[in-house]
């Protein structure tokens, strides 16, 4: 089963006050949140996000927390970086089928574990 996983990092920890109220990933940016962006491009089973303990209690429909060990094959991708919208999602789906690792510009935006 493969899932995808946005990670908030340290960088993305300190995008205050929104990041002390929910995770980067259930940000809107442009129409959508961050995290439908990443599921038009990574059409998955599973999408969550790793963000630590500070957001236990968040709760929004469509969003949840990582428990436990990642499966392997599912995506750890960056929450600050922030897809472009597929025109075609066979297309995406199918590169994404193919990759181990993303980049956004010249830096690692998401690896598949």
């Amino acid at each position: 089963m493969s899932a995808l996983f946005l990670y908030d990092d340290r960088r993305a920890r300190t995008f205050e006050p929104f990041a002390t109220t929910r995770p980067i990933s259930e940000m809107v940016a442009g129409v959508s949140t961050i995290r439908e962006r990443w599921r038009l491009v990574a059409p998955l089973t599973e999408c969550g996000y790793l963000a630590g303990a500070r957001h236990e209690l968040f709760d929004e429909p469509g969003a949840h927390a990582a428990n436990g060990v990642l499966s392997a094959g599912s995506i750890v991708a960056l929450s600050r970086c922030v897809p472009a919208i597929p025109r075609d999602r066979d297309a995406a789906a199918r590169r994404l089928a193919a990759c181990s690792m993303w980049r956004c510009g010249d830096r690692l935006a998401a690896i598949r574990i």
